[in-house]
């Protein structure tokens, strides 16, 4: 279940995850997984602010 919610990168794993993270012994990694998310959503934001949208326009 763990690498097909890594490999799905669902909502749900990551819940999942972070409810068993310490049963499964995976702290580390949910750690980690956290702070690439939030790296993520920081860089989409910042990208999106000082590029615009990246459609083209005609």
């Amino acid at each position: 279940m763990g690498i097909l919610s890594i490999v799905l990168r669902s909502l749900g794993g990551f819940i999942i995850g972070w409810i068993h993270a310490g049963k499964w012994g995976i702290q580390a990694n949910m750690k980690l997984w956290t702070i690439f998310v939030v790296v993520g959503i920081i860089l989409n934001i910042v990208s999106t602010m000082m590029f615009g949208s990246m459609t083209i326009e005609q």
